[in-house]
């Protein structure tokens, strides 16, 4: 009875130190494997570590100035942004349109229809046809213009208060324009 409870108990050592070292060597496999990939993933965010004042479509770049900020994800034909250092919170739609034809199709088709001509606003070297609308506490303004050469349009949509001085809010507006370059 002796000599098989030896027997067992040597057959279990065995067992347990073999799985013990497979553990090991597939450990160490693991480890090695998680290391280059962990030197693989730790490169890959440093190159596609994008500036994250940089913002690049098809149509057009912005170096976004002190106070503005990406408000939403990254799309080739927009660039949905926002003031950090004002009270409210502006928000900004910037868009490249190459199938608006005229300021009137863009008129009919992507501004209120309570919106009313404000005149022009020039900015970044542009000039923009100006359309706003009060409703309630918001203040919106849209804007366009037609690009060089049958490019398309550049428009935005700039959302305000009501409450606020419009001037100032132009000039925060402009902030942003001011930094648009078209490609």
């Amino acid at each position: 009875m002796k000599k098989i409870l030896v027997f067992a108990i040597a057959v279990a050592s065995t067992a347990l130190l073999a799985s013990c070292g497979n553990k090991t060597a597939e450990g160490n496999a693991t480890s090695d494997s998680a290391k280059v990939e962990n030197s693989d993933s730790a490169a890959a965010p440093q190159e596609a570590a994008a500036d994250p004042k940089l913002i690049d479509t098809n149509g057009f770049t912005i170096n976004l100035p002190e106070g503005w900020e990406r408000n939403g994800e990254e799309n080739q034909w927009k660039a949905d942004l926002r003031t950090t250092e004002t009270v409210p919170t502006y928000y900004v739609t910037i868009e490249f349109k190459d199938y608006r034809d005229s300021i009137d199709e863009w008129k009919k088709m992507d501004v209120n229809e309570k919106a009313k001509a404000e005149g022009e606003l020039e900015a970044g070297g542009m000039k923009y046809t100006v359309m706003s609308v009060e409703d309630g506490p918001f203040y919106t303004m849209y804007i366009a213009t037609m690009l060089p050469n049958d490019k398309g349009m550049l428009c935005a949509t700039f959302h305000g208060e009501t409450a606020k001085d419009k001037n100032e809010q132009k000039e925060v507006f402009k902030q942003i324009l001011d930094a648009v370059k078209i490609k």
